[in-house]
């Protein structure tokens, strides 16, 4: 059972409903859309309403979950309010993501009664005879999949795809190496690059370096990046703080430091979501280390963005030399996006600044 599942059994246990961890929220919210209204704790006692803050009829606005004293006990009751942040800030709910949360589970019920209705008798003999593991869902397991599930239904995504020249970068990149093993420093991988290309194309183009509120839009003035790395103990999500202002080799550095750390605590079963958290921006590789052409990912809330990288190809294309052909060659990289917040000229001027960082590397050494 999940720290959060147990905050309304246990609340005479909770000292401050504010200290809950931001991973809680996509659970409370789907137990907001299961709870009877009003809400039983509050009761019908004006007096006890406007201590609160509850006013009854205005459960479309903003809902926060207090801690409240009432005898020598703690509960956790609800209190209604004016707009002043979007989901998950400071334990604030909007009423409106509430009623789509509730109409997604009922939806979902109801197909799922449907289904049930017309599938077809499982034979049970068959069925005994299937051999299975059940994997026990970690706590991390659980939390992410939770956002991803809230993310998919309640942030519109949209996605931008753009083929970059990578000849230039790989040049680099060996020239580079060069000099650093001479230095005994550490070796630039080809993700480093893209790493600084997306935080200086982000320093450059900082609408997509933000986040959506019910009342505002709130773009970061730090640049940092979580990289989602392949490991023997499975993904790991390592935060670059401020990217845009490392040279290529802190950035090495920097990823293979926190790579090691988190290796070490997912070794030792240590890992907590905390170590997922963090990041204003995105990025996955599954092109280098996995081969893949191309793909699309789910937005990380409160992110608005996430760069999919897919694998160097090489093409064949027109030229301008005796042969008029030549070799060269191309990643695809896919751009996911919140519309509320990135709309599509902003996310192509984003896409256009990162392919001119990548094709043109010397410029994310000034």
């Amino acid at each position: 059972m999940t720290y959060a599942s147990q905050i309304f059994r246990n609340s005479k246990k909770l000292g401050d409903v504010s200290t809950l961890r931001r991973h809680d929220h996509p659970i409370l919210l789907r137990w907001l859309a299961n709870i009877s209204w009003p809400f039983n704790i509050l009761g019908d006692d004006p007096l006890e309403c406007h201590q609160l803050g509850y006013v009854p009829g205005e459960r479309d606005r903003v809902i926060s979950l207090v801690g409240v004293e009432k005898g020598n006990r703690l509960m956790t009751a609800m209190k209604v309010g004016a707009p002043v942040a979007g989901f998950g800030v400071n334990n604030r709910f909007l009423w409106s993501q509430v009623q789509r949360t509730r109409s997604f589970l009922t939806d979902s019920a109801s197909r799922g009664n449907e289904v049930s209705a017309t599938a077809p008798k499982v034979d049970k003999t068959t069925a005994a005879a299937l051999e299975y593991t059940d994997i026990p869902n970690s706590e991390i397991t659980n939390v992410m999949a939770s956002w991803f599930l809230l993310s998919k239904q309640t942030i519109p995504h949209y996605y931008l795809t753009v083929d970059t020249c990578v000849d230039n970068l790989m040049d680099l990149q060996s020239q580079l190496n060069l000099l650093q093993e001479a230095s005994g420093g550490k070796r630039i991988s080809f993700n480093d690059f893209v790493i600084k290309g997306a935080a200086s194309a982000l320093r450059e183009v900082p609408r997509c370096n933000s986040s959506w509120t019910s009342d505002y839009i709130r773009q970061y003035h730090n640049v940092n990046i979580k990289v989602a790395v392949q490991t023997d103990n499975g993904t790991l999500a390592p935060v670059i703080k401020d990217a845009d202002k490392k040279s290529l080799s802190m950035i090495a550095k920097d990823v293979a430091e926190q790579v090691q750390h988190l290796t070490q605590k997912a070794e030792e079963n240590s890992l907590t979501p905390e170590d997922y958290e963090g990041g204003t921006f995105t990025l996955v590789n599954l092109g280098g280390p996995l081969g893949v052409k191309q793909f699309s990912g789910v937005i990380l809330p409160p992110q608005s963005a996430l760069l999919a990288v897919g694998s160097a190809e090489e093409r064949i294309i027109p030229s301008s030399g005796p042969d008029r052909f030549k070799s060269a060659s191309f990643m695809s990289v896919t751009l996911s996006c919140d519309h509320r917040v990135i709309d599509g000229a902003t996310a192509a001027e984003w896409l256009k600044a990162f392919k001119g960082y990548i094709e043109h590397p010397e410029s994310m050494l000034l």
